[in-house]
């Protein structure tokens, strides 16, 4: 199967071939490489359209999970392998996920745990490279969200993080590995059903929890000068159900109950 890969200037270059070291391993076997030489006038043509700024309005999005639980990275360069197809494309901004979403993240913070910290049994393998992944990166340095932020910034593409805003809990089999200090540390703020029931979700109506997701913003836009912030607000709802501070609200601007 003969696919285009890239063009490249491979002056002083070398073509290296190695086996997947880390994770999963993805069978694949590179039969030949053909070069194809360029005149002068493809080459201007390429450099062109490389430059070209009215073209570059892709948008492409990461997990910030995904790839860590089938790669297993372990070094800068194994996350930059994930990024670097994207140069000198049309694509202008990566919406990068800070982790599973809620406060169960894949970088070191002030507001929420490390991937794995909360866990001794792994419901999927994927998920037991996940948190080796962090662990590793952690003890030798390496911060993910730096990392994915100057590499991205070094190809001339922003960064917008981009957080599951109701990802604080999970079922089991995975409530070990997915669920936050947050959820465990405020039971007063879950979401309850009109017969007064929990529900697995933290609530948007209480100042707590949206002060929580404003600071882990706050916190990668100050810190590591992300681009943006994109709130994911079409998984995991609901966001309020029947709070007190909803009823109340309800009640005095209605006086409905």
């Amino acid at each position: 199967d003969e696919r285009f890969f890239k063009y490249a200037d491979l002056s002083g270059e070398d073509i290296m071939f190695s086996q997947q070291g880390n994770g999963i391993a993805t069978p694949a076997y590179a039969t030949y490489v053909k070069l194809v030489p360029l005149s002068e006038a493809e080459v201007r043509s390429i450099e062109a359209e490389r430059s070209n700024e009215d073209t570059k309005r892709l948008i492409f999005m990461n997990d910030g999970f995904s790839n860590f639980g089938t790669y297993r990275p372990t070094t800068k360069e194994d996350i930059w392998q994930w990024l670097e197809p994207y140069r000198d494309t049309d694509f202008k901004t990566l919406l990068w996920c800070p982790g599973a979403g809620g406060d169960v993240l894949n970088y070191v913070s002030e507001y929420g745990s490390l991937i794995g910290d909360n866990t001794s049994d792994y419901p999927r393998i994927s998920d037991r490279h996940n948190a080796e992944s962090h662990q590793i990166l952690a003890a030798k340095g390496i911060d993910t969200m730096k990392t994915v932020i100057d590499y991205c910034h070094s190809m001339d593409i922003q960064i917008h993080v981009s957080n599951r805003m109701e990802a604080f809990q999970c079922s089991p089999p995975f409530e070990e590995f997915f669920t936050g200090n947050f959820w465990r540390d405020h039971p007063e703020w879950r979401c309850v059903d009109i017969d007064g029931r929990e529900i697995s979700r933290m609530s948007y109506a209480y100042d707590g929890v949206r002060q929580l997701m404003l600071d882990m913003f706050k916190e990668v836009t100050d810190k590591y000068d992300a681009d943006g912030v994109n709130p994911i607000f079409n998984r995991g709802a609901p966001f309020v159900l029947y709070e007190q501070p909803l009823l109340d609200g309800f009640k005095s601007e209605t006086g409905l109950d």
